[in-house]
Formats: C-alpha cells, sequence, structure tokens
C-alpha cells in the first residue's frame, strides 16, 4: 500500500504523507481511468481517491498450484518466505523457534528465504538461508523446486501498510507444497480455518501451533494442503 508504505520503515521516508512522492502518487491513482486493488484495505484507500476502483483476487497463474509430487525428507521443512517487513514479529516470535528447535533437533530443518536468521541467534536444528529474490516469477518458479512441509507467515498487524496484506503467502505456501501457520490477523480472516493454522502474536501460541504442525503427521498437512489448494483455485488462480 504506497499511501501508507513509510509506515514499514525510517527507511520509506520519502513516501510519507506531504512529501512530494506521495503528493504524485494521490495525484496518479486521483487521475487514473481506473484502479486495481488486491485487498480489502488497498481496495478501500483507493476508493477514497478515485470511485472508479476495482478489486481482484486472481493472482496466481494455475501452474503454480497444480498437484505435483513433492520430494519429503525425513525432517519436518519448515520455511519463513518474506522481506523485511516481517522482521520485527520474527524476533518476538523467534524464542518459539528456538524452543522448537531444541526440542526437535534432529526432526526439523528451517528455511529461511528473504530474511537472514543470523540476525537472530542460533537455532539448534538445520538451518537453511536464501536471499530475497526481487523477480516474483523467478522466486515462484524456486518454490516449485521445494517441497517444504510448513510454511509460517507471522504479521505484526498494527499499521495500516501491515493491514493491506492480502492472503498471498498461501498461494506460494499451496507452490511450494506446504501448509501455513498465519497470525491471527484481518488480512488472514476470509482464510477458512480448514485450510491453515491461525495463532495469535505470542510465544505459547507459535510455540503450540508448530507442535500441531509436526503432530499432524504428513497425513493432517497434506490435507490441509489440499483443502487450501482448492481454495486457491477457486479464488486466486488468474485462469
Amino acid at each position: 500500500n504506497m499511501l501508507h508504505f513509510h509506515e514499514v520503515g525510517p527507511e520509506h521516508h520519502l513516501l510519507a504523507p506531504e512529501t512530494a512522492a506521495h503528493r504524485n502518487i494521490v495525484r496518479q491513482i486521483s487521475t487514473a481511468d481506473a484502479c486495481i486493488g488486491y485487498s480489502d484495505v488497498i481496495t478501500e484507500d483507493l476508493r477514497d481517491l478515485n470511485r472508479k476502483t476495482i478489486q481482484l483476487a486472481t493472482n496466481i497463474p494455475r501452474k503454480f498450484v497444480q498437484p505435483r509430487e513433492y520430494k519429503r525428507g525425513e525432517r519436518l521443512q519448515v520455511a519463513i518466505l518474506s522481506g523485511s517487513v516481517r522482521a520485527g514479529i520474527l524476533a518476538e516470535l523467534w524464542p518459539a523457534l528456538t524452543d522448537f528447535s531444541k526440542r526437535y533437533a534432529d526432526e526439523v530443518e528451517f528455511h529461511f528465504w528473504g530474511i537472514d536468521p543470523a540476525a537472530y541467534g542460533p537455532l539448534a536444528c538445520a538451518v537453511y538461508f536464501k536471499s530475497f529474490n526481487y523477480h516474483y516469477e523467478g522466486y515462484l518458479n524456486s518454490l516449485l523446486e521445494a517441497s517444504f512441509d510448513v510454511v509460517l507467515v507471522p504479521l505484526d498487524h498494527s499499521t495500516r501498510a501491515a493491514q493491506s496484506k492480502s492472503p498471498i503467502k498461501l498461494l506460494e505456501a499451496v507452490a511450494a507444497g506446504a501448509m501455513c501457520i498465519f497470525t491471527d490477523a484481518p488480512p488472514y480472516a476470509s482464510l477458512p480455518d480448514d485450510c491453515c493454522l491461525k495463532a495469535p502474536n505470542t510465544i505459547a501460541a507459535w510455540s503450540a501451533a508448530l507442535e500441531d504442525a509436526l503432530a499432524m503427521g504428513p497425513t493432517g498437512r497434506t490435507a490441509l494442503l489440499e483443502r487450501a489448494r482448492s481454495l486457491v483455485v477457486e479464488r486466486y488462480e488468474t485462469e
């Protein structure tokens, strides 16, 4: 949400209200022949400036969410796929990951795509890091080569910018063959409880959610994945 992107961090102060860049964004939205939003909050903000606004949810091609053969390992593969926007909340919830890694050091591994885990302290299990990919289709193609079991989607939803998020991480998780654990937050309220897990932003709640995901076993996690896939095909695929 470029109208509130300055809330993401001080590095984006040039987009704050009353700046030339912000006024330019407002002008472009206000004078556009049509505006398209991909979340409820962004669509609301666009409509305040331009009544010729529509909302779309169709934002992933079918080829990325089709069933395929997954390479499941002996260890639970847990992934976090994000840029710096989730860095703060991940730091708050890090003790849940630390404790989980200690309890299941030989049964779990963590994959960080975009956020470097070195900034948070060591985990007791295997850890893998991949730099943020700014080419989105290239990133989606990389997900097709992965076979994660669980994708974690924590979110600090205290700002308008964060509340503007869409459920796109569910789509990406399906591409990677994984079920999701989301923060129980407004951007994910439309996702049915039978296709993902949700937890408030407390260490205890995220510890319990990780335990639940492990205890489900492959059959339970696959059931959530397939229900998520059905939802994505019905609601979000571009075809």
